[in-house]
């Protein structure tokens, strides 16, 4: 049985795809070939490439962002999702707009190491703020993969 998992950010070019990208690596390290993981955004150019920042993090982690291109949030893929994780309040309240029987299986990122807070959006940052934003998605996505590695193998 797959797991589908959703990231949402805004424009699909920095946070969500490097959530993506690392979940994608932890379940490639672990042979968790039944878990996919996604990411779209809530004001996403479909087609843009993921910032050079967002690349060049991913990339000092041997992981490969460069082939990224953004994808618009839609109802399908909401409903097509088993757990999905916006990075702030606001693009979860999105989410449960598309599909307002989403709310169950949608929560922030931080919500998952017991945090009210946001993810930042680094766009227009330099390379440390993507960096901090990236080491700030580390631990709850650790423990997502964590969570749905058990779940597997039960």
């Amino acid at each position: 049985m797959s797991r589908k998992i959703l990231f949402v950010c805004t424009g699909n070019i920095c946070r969500s795809p490097m959530a993506e990208a690392y979940l994608k690596k932890l379940c490639e390290i672990n042979n968790n070939l039944d878990i996919v993981a996604r990411s779209a955004g809530t004001f996403a150019l479909p087609g843009a490439r993921a910032t050079p920042n967002a690349i060049l993090v991913m990339k000092q982690l041997g992981i490969d962002l460069s082939t990224h291109r953004a994808s618009s949030l839609t109802s399908q893929l909401v409903d097509d999702s088993d757990r999905i994780i916006g990075m702030t309040k606001s693009h979860v309240q999105t989410v449960c707009r598309h599909s307002p029987e989403a709310a169950e299986k949608t929560f922030t990122m931080l919500s998952l190491i017991n945090s009210n807070d946001d993810v930042p959006d680094p766009y227009g940052g330099n390379l440390q703020e993507y960096r901090s934003c990236f080491e700030l998605m580390r631990p709850p996505i650790d423990k997502l993969h964590r969570q749905i590695s058990k779940q597997h193998t039960k």
